[in-house]
């Protein structure tokens, strides 16, 4: 079977776990349904992100982003004062920190963002950028231009 390719084991590129140990720790940032958005995008703004977890309790409810906020303010449909509730939306992957960073680009080609779930508590989140920001750092140093 080896020399067939099935039992070729490759290096891969790590796993979620290494992602995260591989960045400076942060503490997981949430909201819960009944926050304003006026809290939601204060949040945001303060902490320069683009999205969070909407948690009741421990339990994850869903996502809501700033496209999500966007979209409502411009339909009239809410004001500052309405709760995020009906704004949360499902447009993430969950992963475990054990899932292969090959995996997790193939989720978060289809979401918003990855939320990392291990013993069914929310332990991280992880979007496009953060990957990105993983890829890059494990790339060697170009010695120069690349020649024609």
């Amino acid at each position: 079977m080896r020399e067939n390719g099935f039992l070729e084991e490759t290096p891969g590129l790590g796993t979620v776990r290494d992602m995260l140990a591989a960045r400076e720790p942060r503490v997981l940032v949430s909201c819960d349904p009944a926050a304003t958005l006026r809290e939601v995008i204060d949040r945001m703004k303060t902490l320069a992100i683009s999205q969070l977890p909407v948690m009741e309790g421990i339990h994850l409810r869903g996502i809501v982003a700033e496209v999500d906020l966007l979209r409502a303010l411009l339909s009239g449909s809410v004001t500052l004062e309405s709760s995020v509730a009906d704004l949360v939306e499902n447009d993430y992957v969950t992963v475990t920190p054990n899932t292969r960073i090959e995996l997790l680009q193939t989720g978060l080609a289809d979401a918003k963002v990855a939320i990392v779930e291990e013993a069914d508590q929310v332990v991280g989140l992880v979007s496009k950028i953060d990957l990105i920001d993983f890829l890059a750092r494990r790339r060697p140093p170009s010695s120069g231009p690349p020649s024609p």
